[in-house]
């Protein structure tokens, strides 16, 4: 399915309220509204779409997510938040802003987020609930807002004792946090571009993070078709992503459904030269 250049004065460019149990193969491509460009409803899973080029006022440039939501081998590209003026949690999500009014948690494997630009969360911005990130790329844009509070990942908790766990991910840009720091749960085999504001070097975390990765090193390709549903950006030959991953947290098959071809997880959301998916190994190994 596709839903194209939908606007809404309000919320939900594309769909508005309502409940929706998956969201499968579908395009969400310059939507608008005030809140929530492409959605502004509760639905569990997302697979293998794409939302790209979706703008917001206020919240959520692609989605506002109001109750436990899954996303997987998806990419958000270039969604906006066009009000880069305030820089407080009453607004933000560049992609997602995940707004429950209870705790609840977004799940978020195989996917790539791609320049997508909010002052507040340029991908993600998170009021309350629990976030994990398994085996995904984000990458924040060329030129994010003066002043951003994470051109990230934005964790302004206003519940208690959230849980931020993740592995296998790669984080191009900063995290921020509306008070203390909050230092993730579980980690493993992540790497930071730019810095550690994503708290990936607190003591009682696994040494395998890499943090202040030059994007020399990183050597990240453009997103492009590299295969399967979604265009995706795929690790080049030498980059520091290649077979870093835990494979004993790995996702597979990963965001273009292919296999683990060398026995070895690459961090985020592809695996370079990843293997038919055969039924016959579905854990990723021979």
């Amino acid at each position: 399915s596709s839903f194209q250049d939908n606007a809404a004065a309000v919320t939900g460019g594309a769909i508005e309220g309502g409940k929706i149990t998956r969201i499968e193969r579908s395009d969400f491509l310059g939507n608008t509204a005030a809140i929530g460009g492409a959605l502004n409803v509760v639905v569990d899973r997302v697979e293998d779409s794409t939302f790209c080029d979706n703008h917001a006022i206020l919240q959520g440039g692609a989605i506002r997510a109001i109750a436990d939501l899954t996303i997987e081998r998806s990419t958000f590209c270039d969604n906006l938040l066009t009000n880069t003026m305030t820089a407080n949690d009453t607004v933000g999500g560049g992609a997602i802003r995940f707004d429950p009014p209870v705790t609840a948690a977004l799940l978020i494997e195989r996917s790539t987020f791609d320049a997508n630009v909010a002052r507040v969360g340029g991908a993600l911005s998170i009021t309350r609930g629990d976030l994990r990130l398994r085996g995904t790329t984000l990458v924040e844009p060329a030129s994010p807002p003066a002043g951003s509070l994470g051109t990230l990942i934005r964790y302004g908790v206003v519940s208690s004792t959230p849980t931020w766990s993740l592995s296998n991910t790669l984080l191009i840009g900063t995290c921020s946090y509306t008070s203390t720091p909050l230092d993730p749960d579980v980690t493993a085999n992540n790497i930071e571009s730019g810095g550690d504001t994503c708290r990936l070097t607190s003591s009682f975390l696994p040494i395998a993070n890499q943090v202040n990765v030059p994007a020399a090193s990183v050597m990240l390709g453009p997103l492009a078709d590299n295969g399967g549903p979604t265009q995706t950006r795929l690790p080049l030959a030498g980059s520091a992503m290649i077979n870093a991953g835990s494979n004993s947290s790995c996702i597979v098959p990963d965001q273009r459904d292919l296999l683990i071809a060398d026995g070895n997880c690459d961090v985020g959301a592809v695996e370079l030269g990843g293997g038919p998916n055969d039924a016959l190994f579905a854990d990723g190994f021979d």
